[in-house]
């Protein structure tokens, strides 16, 4: 048994696929072995992350968050998105399929909490090349109490300023401050 050791170096800045054969001739005949050669990308390549906070969102509102990726070659590649360890509604992932180009792509997790709780999902991204270990992606969002009333503090704040000055001064902020605040959509 003969060792054949192929050496390749691209002449092409761009990177592509290339094929080739070489042509071994055997004492039973012709034996033809294809070549080939392509880019390849890594999670860092692209850009993907390990870990997606989606942070506090409040009950009955949504968040979407968009991970973009980008192929380091001219080439495409063909990506898959699984879903693993969570089932429910709240968080979604879109698209499950598509393309990396080097004009590049994008995928969006929504989280749209209907408990208060933190919501958990790992999902799978998986690219069309040999050898690629799938990157594995923690995405998780929450829903605390409390959330709607962090939104609206700053807003509170300055109606009480407003009526603590009325007040002092005899104005009409003091006297309209309860029916602003009993209309608020905060203490809904």
């Amino acid at each position: 048994a003969e060792e054949v050791l192929v050496l390749f170096t691209a002449s092409d800045s761009e990177p592509r696929h290339y094929h080739d054969q070489i042509r071994v001739q055997t004492e039973t005949g012709e034996l033809l072995i294809p070549l080939a050669a392509f880019p390849t990308a890594s999670p860092t390549d692209l850009g993907i992350p390990s870990l997606i906070d989606l942070g506090p969102v409040t009950l009955g509102s949504h968040v979407s968050h968009s991970v973009p990726l980008q192929s380091p070659a001219s080439v495409g590649f063909e990506i898959s998105i699984l879903r693993r360890g969570f089932v429910g509604t709240e968080l979604n992932v879109e698209p499950l399929t598509g393309t990396i180009s080097a004009g590049g792509t994008a995928f969006t997790i929504v989280y749209s909490p209907v408990r208060l709780a933190t919501a958990r999902m790992l999902i799978e991204l998986r690219l069309s090349q040999p050898g690629f270990t799938a990157r594995r992606i923690e995405v998780v969002g929450s829903c605390a109490p409390g959330h709607v009333r962090q939104e609206h503090l700053p807003t509170l704040s300055s109606l009480a300023s407003l009526a603590s000055a009325g007040s002092e001064r005899g104005g009409k902020h003091a006297q309209a401050l309860p029916q602003v605040l009993s209309s608020s959509s905060a203490f809904e």
